[in-house]
């Protein structure tokens, strides 16, 4: 008998099928050597399976359902992590987290990839901001338009000058994502974009801050100029996005500040560089395959399913490749045309630590920090891409300043503790922790122990999260002739 669900069926069918593919095809890595892994795949980017036969709109609802999944389980809990350590730390002025994707379609297990030449050199890319002209067509009003415009104009200069040509040729459309059939609003900018390879899209949305417009457009631009050539790990592709971000916005802020007024991007974000402080928040905790395990797609802020790393992995990837940039004004460029030229002869180039960091020794061209970047790159561990099982402690650490007249000088610290594992499908997963930890506070030569207030002494740690502020007087474990400027140690077992 001729079934009388025919087209439910086979529609069932194909969702079940797609749901095969995502899982069987997860990328993970598959050497797991310490800063020398390799991955089967694009691991930092959202894949999105689609039927091979699907519609342009088809399409563009699967890219759309699945970011907004991704945003959801991301994004109250990255707000409430930004307004839990501004809270904590005296971060001030302007913040944008800034956690933008790259975005695959792939049709029968293949990533569907455009076929532009990738080259290395000579490239250039157009950004195009339709203007709208009926509801829902993914344009913009002519103020906004002309705003971004000039965003474009100022930053492509500044990011070419950073990061050197773009590995392909083409024009690239901005999208308004508040105004599309599938409505993808970001009003609190935590995503600022994602790049969609295949369509060679930048998909955006209206924001209200300049800064927010510059750093996410800026970052877009830049996930853009790499295009099909995506470094397959977040530490490289985010990091370097985010870094040449920053950079290019330090070489442009003149016209920004001519075009937008004084002070209306702030490059000093802390969502965004460490530097700062990089070298206490440079710790092993820091390092796993991706910023996001895929685990935690449902994940509730403040809760132990919630990966609290997210916020130091963004601002420590890009602080990393900051230190390359210090070092070396060329680095992105010559690191990216290296990079193309390999691609261009094989795409696996993507997946290969190895690899890339031979090309980031040759584009640096000399020591950083004092040595060869051989040895410094296994001592920046927000650069292990590799999967380490076992518990985990990440101290983040920022001086608290005492009001005028007053000699209490304070550290914030807020302890990450949680658990790597795998997940049963061999993913890399984070598990939050509970616990109890009893610092030990010494003095900057290690041979004095400083006994503390009963309250600084003992540290509850629930849902991988627990808070001290110990202060320390002038007089206490400081250099006198540093006029009370701390140094401080703290044990954390």
């Amino acid at each position: 008998m001729k079934s009388p669900f025919p087209m439910k069926l086979a529609a069932i069918s194909l969702l079940l099928f797609a749901a095969q593919i995502s899982q069987a095809q997860q990328y993970r890595n598959i050497r797991n050597d310490r800063f020398n892994t390799v991955s089967s795949g694009p691991m930092g980017a959202l894949v999105v399976d689609v039927a091979p036969n699907a519609t342009q709109q088809q399409t563009d609802k699967a890219i759309a359902d699945q970011v907004r999944l991704a945003r959801q389980s991301r994004a109250t809990g990255i707000q409430h992590e930004i307004d839990f350590l501004r809270n904590q730390f005296p971060w001030k002025g302007k913040m944008t987290a800034g956690f933008g994707d790259v975005v695959y379609t792939r049709k029968s297990g293949r990533l569907v990839i455009p076929t532009d030449k990738v080259k290395t050199r000579g490239s250039d890319i157009s950004f195009v901001f339709p203007i709208s002209t009926v509801a829902n067509d993914g344009g913009w009003t002519q103020a906004q338009q002309s705003e971004l415009v000039a965003i474009k104009n100022i930053m492509y200069v500044a990011l070419k000058s950073v990061y050197g040509d773009p590995s392909w040729s083409g024009s690239v459309t901005v999208v308004n994502d508040d105004n599309t059939a599938n409505i993808l609003s970001d009003p609190n900018a935590i995503s600022g974009g994602f790049y969609d390879v295949a369509g060679k899209n930048i998909h955006f949305a209206v924001y209200n801050s300049t800064q927010s417009k510059v750093l996410g457009l800026t970052q877009m631009m830049a996930f853009a100029f790499h295009g099909p050539a995506s470094i397959s790990y977040e530490a490289w592709e985010r990091g370097m996005a985010r870094a040449a971000t920053l950079e290019s916005v330090r070489a442009a802020l003149p016209q920004l500040n001519a075009t937008f007024g004084n002070g209306s991007v702030d490059p000093a974000d802390p969502l965004w560089s460490s530097l700062d402080r990089y070298e206490i928040l440079n710790q092993p905790a820091l390092g796993n395959d991706r910023f996001f395990p895929i685990s935690k797609l449902n994940g509730v802020a403040n809760t132990n399913t919630f990966p609290n790393m997210i916020i130091p992995r963004l601002s420590m990837s890009g602080s990393a490749w900051l230190k390359c940039s210090a070092e070396s004004p060329t680095f992105f460029s010559n690191f990216n045309q290296a990079y193309y030229a390999a691609f261009a002869l094989d795409a696996t180039t993507q997946n290969s630590i190895p690899k890339l960091r031979g090309f980031a020794q040759q584009a640096l061209g000399g020591n950083i920090e004092g040595e060869s970047f051989t040895t410094w790159y296994p001592k920046q561990f927000v650069l292990d891409t590799s999967v380490s099982p076992g518990a985990k402690l990440y101290v983040q650490a920022s001086a608290l300043r005492p009001d005028t007249g007053m000699d209490d000088f304070a550290i914030a610290v807020v302890i990450f503790y949680y658990q790597t594992t795998f997940d049963n499908n061999s993913n890399a997963d984070e598990a939050n922790l509970n616990g109890t930890c009893f610092p030990v506070y010494w003095d900057y030569t290690f041979g004095n122990r400083l006994f503390l207030a009963a309250q600084y002494e003992r540290i509850d740690i629930r849902d991988g999260i627990g808070t001290v502020a110990p202060t320390f007087f002038n007089n206490i474990g400081g250099d006198p002739t540093l006029n009370g400027q701390m140094r401080i140690a703290m044990d954390f077992p």
